[in-house]
Order: structure tokens, then sequence, then C-alpha cells
């Protein structure tokens, strides 16, 4: 129960943390200097390599190929996530791309890892909700 509760703990941090990341990019001093989404991309990942060593205060270092792969993802989709807050708005991007985060995860877990889903029907009924909810906050017409 620990695990789960600490877990638990971090998705709220990481909302927190992801949910705010777009917010310098909106910055009037940022807009009007016009940083090209790749050289903001690069302000991100060095702030995250000299953070994440922090981690290395309650884990053991291992290193793995997966997580260059991951951090190879996680630049690509940094990119077009700054992309897309400059073209389609804070709001209106990162419900999408949350949105569809979680489909994407959802599938993962449920049908690649296999990983046990409490009720598949509710499950699919919350999907179905949110891709609803997503399709109404776009930009108007």
């Amino acid at each position: 129960m620990a695990d789960t509760a600490t877990g638990f703990a971090a998705a709220l941090a990481s909302t927190l943390f992801f949910g705010s990341f777009g917010v310098p990019i909106k910055s009037p001093a940022i807009v009007k200097a016009q940083v090209d989404p790749v050289i903001f991309q690069c302000y991100k990942t060095s702030a995250c390599f000299c953070t994440c060593w922090l981690a290395l205060l309650f884990v053991e270092f291992k290193f793995t190929w997966w997580g260059v792969v991951g951090a190879a993802i996680w630049v690509v989709n940094g990119t077009v996530a700054i992309v897309a807050v400059q073209k389609a708005g804070l709001s209106v991007a990162q419900a999408l791309w949350s949105g569809l985060s979680i489909f994407v995860g959802f599938v993962w877990g449920a049908y690649v890892f296999e990983e046990p889903i409490k009720d598949v029907y509710m499950s699919f009924v919350a999907l179905m909700l949110m891709a609803v909810g997503m399709a109404g906050g776009g930009p108007p017409p």
C-alpha cells in the first residue's frame, strides 16, 4: 500500500509540474522574443539534466538504454508540445495532449502490459466521456 500512496503522491506532483511547464512559453517576454521551440526545449532539457541528479538522494543510480530511449522520446514530445502551446494556446494544447495521452497510456497498460482493469466497461465509458469533453474544448470556429 505504501508504494501505491507514493505513486499517487508522485502523480499529483507531476500534475503540478507538467501542468505548469507551458506557462513560461506564453510569457510576454518569450512571445515577443519569438523563441524557437528547439531552443526552448534545449533550455528545458538542460534544466532537467541539472535537477535530475537530486533523485540520487533517494534512489541508487542504475543505467539503462531504455532511459536514453525515453529521453529521446521526451525531447521530441517536448519540442512539439512547445509548438502546440505557441500555435493552439496553453489550455487547448494541454487538454488535447493530456487527454490523448490517457488513451495511449490505457492501451499500453491494458493491452500491451496486460495490467488488471477493475471494470473494463466503465473504463471505456470514461474514455468516451473524456473524448466528448476534449472535442468541446477546442478553439472556436
